[in-house]
């Protein structure tokens, strides 16, 4: 299985000491530095009328306005050797922060190891 390509090697390390002291426009211009974000990559994480309500009404139904929440950044991920920013759009703040695993030390990181297993899928009916 082949690795799924990416625009920028720029990304070395998920590990970003203080980065929860940061103010959200230095986390920004961190990240889009770190991993070779364009201008309008960082235009839309900023979300500024990211989804216009136009577009929100062909989303769902019923549409009646839009509803922002929060776009944080988990850190000192490590999946199968590589590290990883992990964006999490949350209103609950322990999700983000609870995820960070300060008790392991600024040099400690979450490693995962992910094993693939073929799925076999079969055809189902929904009425």
């Amino acid at each position: 299985m082949s690795e799924v390509p990416t625009r920028s090697r720029a990304f070395v390390s998920s590990r970003l000491d203080g980065f929860r002291h940061f103010e959200p426009k230095d986390r920004l211009a961190t990240l889009t530095k770190m991993a070779g974000l364009s201008s309008s990559d960082q235009i839309a994480l900023g979300g500024i009328d990211a989804l216009p309500v136009e577009l929100a009404n062909g989303m769902i139904e019923n549409v009646i306005g839009k509803f922002e929440i929060p776009l944080g950044v988990a850190t000192n991920f490590t999946v199968n050797g590589r590290d990883y920013l992990v964006p999490m759009a949350v209103e609950e703040p322990s999700v983000v922060g609870g995820s960070l695993a300060p008790a392991l030390g600024p040099l400690c990181a979450l490693r995962f190891r992910s094993l693939v297993w073929q799925i076999r899928m079969a055809r189902a009916c929904a009425f």
